[in-house]
């Protein structure tokens, strides 16, 4: 039997049943439920269905947040469509095999429509190696996705077990690598600036975050330490994710690069703080708030070279807009 779980203001569970969940949709505000993980093959692998539940949840479920699990291939314009109006995210599982231009494809897809997804890595099988294991890895941060999630580091379902081609100490390397993206890109809401910070360091994602994962058990905060990233917030992890920065920018001899890096996160991060918590934020930037929001900021090098700094004290809060800044100094 397929469930599906709510989780209420308070963090009290609910679960209902397969079949269940669209004649309850009315109730779920009723139970003071704000979230709901929807896993359920037979709802997404009929096109029909999947749509009504979309358009019923719209009407009688608008303030609940939704995290869908949806196969790549039932994805297409109409359905995007109909999910855009929804709040919600979308979860695709990905394993060791899978077709990487359907995926690609997807991706774009959803990104067209400003949706929200992610990733579940589902890694070890197929007797996959480190190195694929990192390939993979370096393919779906490509993708934009908002966030990458990794069942291996949770759940023992997905434990992984040594084989012909992964060693005990390879297993250790995968764990360290899966935990720091979880750290830096996922709970660092790092998806706007990530790709921009990668070619700009000239580095591969899966290396940046081999060199983070050190950082992480120098400074006690790695897999092994009693650092939890679920109770950590945004605030602590983006002063994480700048001072390994800018050490890395000394390493590499890029020193400039770093006010420009610097801006960015702390721009970015004080945005979806704003939307996500209704945080406001008070940022002392070298650089205007336009600039670093605008298309040259995608080639951090060539900004670097040709924008001027003007440093500024940038205001960022909630309008009924939505996030918003202004610069008051």
């Amino acid at each position: 039997m397929q469930e599906y779980n709510g989780c209420s203001r308070t963090q009290k569970e609910y679960y209902f049943s397969q079949g269940s969940l669209l004649k309850n949709l009315a109730s779920l505000t009723e139970l003071g439920i704000t979230e709901i993980c929807v896993r359920d093959p037979v709802l997404v692998n009929d096109k029909v269905c999947f749509l009504n539940f979309i358009s019923e949840a719209v009407v009688q479920a608008p303030d609940v947040f939704f995290t869908l699990y949806i196969p790549p291939l039932l994805l297409d314009r109409e359905i995007c469509s109909s999910l855009s109006n929804l709040s919600c995210s979308i979860q695709m599982e990905i394993p060791v095999v899978f077709d990487r231009r359907l995926l690609a494809r997807r991706a774009v897809l959803l990104n067209s429509y400003g949706l929200v997804f992610g990733f579940d890595f589902l890694a070890g099988g197929q007797n996959e190696t480190v190195k694929q294991f990192r390939f993979r890895l370096d393919f779906l941060i490509s993708l934009y996705p908002n966030h990458i999630y990794f069942p291996c580091l949770e759940d023992d379902d997905h434990s992984l077990k040594t084989t012909a081609v992964l060693s005990s100490q390879d297993i250790k390397t995968v764990k360290r690598l899966a935990y720091a993206c979880d750290v830096f890109y996922s709970a660092g809401r790092a998806v706007p600036w990530f790709l921009s910070l990668l070619k700009a360091l000239s580095m591969s994602a899966h290396c940046l975050f081999s060199d983070f994962a050190e950082w992480q058990y120098c400074n006690n905060c790695g897999l092994t330490s009693s650092f939890i990233v679920s109770r950590a917030n945004h605030l602590d992890i983006e002063k994480m994710q700048l001072a390994f920065l800018e050490l890395k920018c000394e390493e590499k001899n890029r020193q400039l690069l770093y006010p420009a890096i610097r801006d960015c996160i702390m721009l970015n991060g004080a945005l979806s703080r704003a939307a996500g918590e209704g945080e406001e934020s008070l940022l002392e930037l070298y650089y205007q708030p336009d600039d670093l929001l605008g298309v040259d900021a995608v080639d951090l090098n060539c900004f670097v070279e040709n924008v001027y700094m003007e440093p500024c004290q940038v205001k960022v809060f909630v309008s009924d807009k939505g996030p918003e800044y202004i610069v008051v100094q």
